[in-house]
């Protein structure tokens, strides 16, 4: 799968008003809105601020 946190990071920065996975993965080659999901419960999310970590330069992958 080509998705990872600093995708997430950057969809959120730039995303204005709709924040959906299906949204992101409706821009994503070959990333599915399952994909992402699975993906966003594998890691921690909790408590995070993702574009203040981004914007920051925090960013990992």
């Amino acid at each position: 799968m080509d998705f990872n946190y600093i995708k997430y990071c950057q969809y959120l920065i730039s995303s204005q008003e709709n924040y959906t996975l299906t949204n992101l993965a409706e821009h994503l080659e070959k990333v599915s809105h399952d994909q992402i999901n699975r993906y966003l419960n594998s890691v921690e999310t909790r408590n995070i601020n993702f574009v203040a970590e981004c914007t920051e330069g925090n960013c990992k992958d």
